[in-house]
């Protein structure tokens, strides 16, 4: 009778334990995040994101706009399923982290961004463009937007195709505090 009533007690933590973690993953959405999704490969299904994305942006102190962004995120931060995929394929023990930089922003639309810029991965830096939209609220900025890293363009060599597609879909969100009035 005893042994019965220890397990009960045992499975009720493990509930209660899940059940908070599953409400704490809920809660983190509304952050900087970044995320990828590959739709075949060895594996299937292939996605990842991480919240260890560190962004920064430069400002134009006459009119507010965003002359430059750049973030950096470890490889190995990703979750999800099958996350491990963008580190196998990026060898991020060599190379741990995917980086990008950029000074040409183009406004395109009301809060539109073309972001042009180079993305570094596996040691090798590659063209590439983001789409942003700006979203301004009392005290943050916040970026979101989406990209497709062509994988090709990083190897020296062709990789096969089953085991790595022509291109990655990436989702990006930045936020950021807003920078203090010139007085």
């Amino acid at each position: 009778m005893k042994r019965n009533n220890f397990f009960q007690l045992i499975l009720t933590v493990l509930f209660a334990c899940y059940m908070s973690s599953s409400m704490y993953a809920q809660q983190q959405d509304a952050g900087t995040q970044i995320s990828y999704k590959v739709n075949f490969g060895p594996v299937y299904p292939i996605e990842g994101d991480s919240n260890q994305i560190e962004g920064k942006i430069s400002f134009n102190d006459d009119n507010d706009s965003i002359e430059k962004i750049s973030f950096d995120v470890p490889l190995n931060s990703f979750t999800g399923i099958n996350s491990g995929y963008l580190e196998w394929i990026g060898n991020s023990w060599y190379n741990p982290d995917m980086s990008f930089k950029s000074n040409k922003i183009k406004l395109t639309g009301d809060n539109k961004l073309m972001v042009s810029g180079n993305l570094e991965f596996r040691r090798r830096i590659a063209p590439v463009k983001i789409d942003f939209t700006r979203k301004d609220s009392d005290n943050s900025i916040i970026l979101e937007g989406n990209f497709d890293m062509r994988v090709r363009d990083y190897f020296t060599f062709n990789l096969p195709f089953e085991l790595a597609p022509n291109t990655v879909s990436f989702k990006i969100k930045l936020v950021f505090d807003k920078p203090l009035a010139n007085t």
